[in-house]
């Protein structure tokens, strides 16, 4: 699957057909019906699926890992391996890294794997006092 990197502070994640939301400040809907999956960096381990079939791909590229590697954590690089060997033309993957998401000075990124038609906004934080 083709991966978008976005580094905004925030964004607004969107179908413009259906109008529904997935991500908006201060707003997460991870069961929207165009939001496939998402892993999140630090608990990458256990993501949000919404799809049978992507859920099994994952399951056994985890459990694959897993078996030769026990001691080892699933590094990010792997992990997008994945990703972008899955063939599905009808999606694509949105990676958004923000160290507002952890909190902390290492950040963190998520990968959301959305339907093709989803549109990207980033969110202007000046009406709320932020200046970069």
């Amino acid at each position: 699957m083709e991966i978008v990197e976005i580094d905004w502070l925030e964004c607004k994640i969107f179908n413009p057909v259906t109008k529904e939301i997935i991500i908006d400040f201060c707003f997460f809907d991870l069961k929207a019906k165009s939001l496939i999956a998402a892993w999140f960096s630090d608990n990458i381990e256990d993501p949000v699926i919404n799809n049978k079939t992507i859920e099994g791909a994952w399951m056994d590229f985890y459990n694959d890992f897993k078996k030769g590697n026990k001691d080892i954590p699933l590094f990010d690089f792997l992990f997008e391996g994945f990703l972008e060997k899955y063939d599905n033309p009808d999606w694509k993957v949105i990676r958004h890294n923000g160290s507002w998401l952890a909190h902390s000075p290492q950040g963190a990124t998520v990968w959301y794997v959305v339907e093709k038609d989803i549109v990207l906004e980033e969110v202007d934080l000046t009406e709320f006092g932020y200046q970069e």
